[in-house]
């Protein structure tokens, strides 16, 4: 009967398999030697998807050793045998989830720092590689001593290579899998985004000593580090992981060179030797530890938390104001272009921002927002970054274009929700005017939620069907200025 184990390799007596994803490890060792090593072997070998990954793990390990990547050396391979394999070193201080529960391994939290700190080390070097590793979770991340080794690039992918998942198959481990990949399924080219997701996860559970709650929920007041721990010094893990697990990838935070800097800055304010002895100077060491103090209070935790959860909500209102202009362009740019040279541009047809702000506009119109939640003062006081705008001169206008429409869409914030309105400007006369031109003119959305991309495709729906209106009204104008009457009269409507 042949060897199930490779010719010079045997199994390390007393030793079973234990599962591992899409195959086997087997601890083995060379034939009397008694150094030990985990033979890994395909389970099913005439899965074409699932074959096709390992020998990408294969190749993804050996490109990133060559690169000085902290992951395991593949010692030897054979990917053409009947059951594919291949050997790496056996790590006996196994994974990083020894150090997640109950009976987990007693660990000061400047170590669990530092060791979260060499896993983004790690992952930084692959991704300048363009790979995305995808499956990031505390049993794919190997202890030996104190140093870490990233495993299992079963699910690795170039940010240029085709999807290896069906579009239905769930990617990565449930309680760190970025929220994009939940349902198998991603937009998104570059999916290294959802690796800096499943870290944030990772390093929460690591310095929290448990397993992390579902999705975002690690945000939430009663799990945020420095209250679930009592140690404010860990209110930067926080505001981190705030700019981290953003559910939008695209919004995310992904530089790893600012999050290295924010690790950092933590472990300073833990390591009480550091300063010390890089300055020589007790007394400043004493000004800073006071100035850390200073900077825990609760007041001062709550106010920054405050801070960072307006520069959030500010970020993503931006990011609707931008798809709603993008959205509006890409509707009517080419087509009123056109109208422009049609008419020898007497009548003007553009796309831009501006108008007046919010207040001014409620002074003269209710839209019916609740007064329950206040307004974001940088909502509050903004102009529309998206309008539609149309000037005509009529005939015995000595100045010409001094009559104007427009229709400016607001995105006004409250809270962490917001809600599209879309209203018509009316001037050239003694006043700009609001005024519900045609049916429809305005337009109040529900409330939306910042940060989802079902907000932002309601978003998009919004400008389209805003484009489509301003269309429409085009052309009831057009033809009551080609007849000698101004659109703006509200009796040419009638």
């Amino acid at each position: 009967m042949a060897s199930k184990f490779p010719p010079g390799w045997e199994k390390v007596p007393g030793t079973d398999p234990p599962n591992s994803g899409q195959g086997f490890v087997y601890q083995v060792r060379r034939i009397g030697s008694s150094e030990k090593f985990a033979l890994k072997r395909l389970r099913n070998p005439d899965n074409p998807r699932r074959s096709e990954r390992f020998s990408r793990e294969v190749a993804a390990m050996k490109e990133l050793y060559g690169l000085g990547v902290p992951v395991p050396k593949v010692e030897a391979d054979d990917l053409d045998a009947d059951k594919p394999w291949f050997i790496m070193p056996w790590y006996p201080d196994g994974s990083l989830q020894k150090l997640i529960g109950s009976q987990s391994r007693r660990l000061d939290t400047l170590s669990r720092l530092r060791l979260v700190a060499k896993i983004a080390d790690a992952l930084a070097l692959v991704h300048q590689q363009g790979l995305a590793h995808r499956d990031i979770k505390p049993e794919n991340i190997l202890l030996n001593g104190d140093q870490i080794l990233l495993a299992d690039f079963g699910l690795c992918i170039s940010i240029e290579d085709a999807r290896l998942t069906e579009t239905s198959e769930i990617v990565g481990p449930r309680l760190y899998m970025a929220p994009e990949h939940e349902s198998g399924i991603s937009e998104e080219v570059d999916q290294r985004p959802g690796d800096c997701y499943s870290w944030a996860k990772l390093a929460w559970a690591v310095i929290a000593v448990r397993n992390p709650p579902a999705r975002e929920a690690v945000l939430e007041e009663g799990k945020q580090l420095h209250r679930l721990l009592g140690d404010n010094r860990l209110l930067g893990m926080h505001q981190l992981f705030e700019r981290i697990l953003v559910i939008d990838p695209r919004a995310r935070l992904k530089d790893w060179a600012a999050i290295q800097g924010d690790l950092r800055h933590t472990m300073r304010l833990f390591d009480e030797n550091q300063e010390e002895s890089s300055s020589g100077d007790r007394s400043f060491s004493e000004a800073l530890l006071a100035a850390s103090q200073i900077g825990s209070t609760e007041e001062a935790v709550e106010r920054r938390l405050k801070q960072a959860r307006t520069e959030r909500r500010r970020r993503d209102t931006n990011r609707i104001e931008q798809i709603l202009a993008d959205e509006i362009g890409a509707q009517l740019g080419e087509d009123l272009r056109s109208l422009n040279e049609a008419s020898r541009y007497e009548v003007s047809a553009s796309i831009a921002g501006g108008g007046p702000s919010f207040p001014a506009l409620a002074e003269v119109y209710d839209f019916g927002l609740s007064a329950e939640v206040e307004i974001e003062h940088y909502s509050q006081h903004s102009n529309p970054q998206a309008g539609l705008y149309l000037t005509w001169t009529m005939p015995g206008d000595k100045n010409p274009n001094q009559h104007g429409f427009s229709i400016g869409i607001y995105v006004i914030t409250q809270g962490d929700s917001f809600r599209l309105i879309r209203t018509p400007f009316i001037y050239g006369g003694p006043a700009m005017e609001v005024r519900e031109i045609a049916p429809g003119s305005i337009r109040v959305s529900e409330p939306l939620p910042l940060g989802l991309a079902s907000a932002e495709r309601e978003s998009r729906l919004f400008a389209q069907e805003s484009a489509e209106f301003f269309r429409t009204l085009l052309t009831r104008f057009l033809l009551l200025i080609r007849g000698g009457k101004n659109p703006n009269d509200a009796e040419n409507w009638e």
